[in-house]
């Protein structure tokens, strides 16, 4: 009896593992676009089921006003960064909102990053501490993820991302006022369910 029992877990292990090997279902995409003046924070890869963005608000500028959607890549180059994005109909690319970010100092590319779908990975920006700031003397420094990328067939899907660097003066703020931050959609639903008084059961 016992034999069998663990040849039935076994089959149904593998079945599992050759159900996500040949899977073709695009990562779920949460918590994009983000609003008027945020642009996107950190991104997690979910095992290359998901990915996670959270917003955060610009320390300065403006973004968010002037946007062009369903782009293959955003012209950093031009000062188009990340605000969004949505499978497109083949469900094997990403078609990305793109929208420009309006500041006095020019922002500034800092790297690129792989994070692959093997395990639950996180890339994050942010304000700058004053230790790894580019200008000691100068405004607020803010990290943001300003382009991404899915690469790989679905069974193995793999995130690129770009982060660029927002370099504030000194003293200087936000053209208007951005609203609070949502972090994602689970996170807007698990708050929901919490003000009504609703338990609600979230998987890891």
């Amino acid at each position: 009896m016992l034999l069998v029992y663990v040849l039935f877990c076994l089959v149904a292990v593998s079945a599992g593992w050759f159900d996500d090997l040949f899977s073709t279902k695009a990562p779920e995409i949460i918590g994009v676009p983000c609003s008027e003046n945020q642009v996107i924070l950190s991104m997690y890869n979910h095992l290359g089921k998901s990915y996670e963005f959270k917003c955060g608000s610009i320390p300065c500028g403006e973004f968010g006003r002037d946007c062009v959607d369903d782009q293959i890549q955003c012209r950093t180059e031009h000062d188009y960064f990340l605000s969004g994005m949505r499978w497109a109909p083949n469900n094997e690319s990403l078609l990305l909102r793109c929208c420009k970010l309006q500041t006095k100092k020019k922002t500034i590319y800092v790297g690129t990053e792989e994070l692959g779908s093997y395990y639950r990975n996180y890339h994050g920006g942010g304000k700058v501490v004053a230790e790894k700031r580019y200008e000691k003397n100068g405004g607020t420094e803010y990290d943001f993820i300003a382009n991404f990328r899915s690469e790989g067939h679905f069974s193995s899907k793999t995130a690129r991302t770009w982060t660029y660097r927002i370099m504030c003066e000194n003293e200087e703020e936000p053209t208007t006022a951005a609203p609070a931050p949502i972090n994602s959609v689970v996170e807007e639903e698990r708050a929901s369910g919490e003000a009504s008084g609703e338990e609600m059961a979230y998987e890891d």
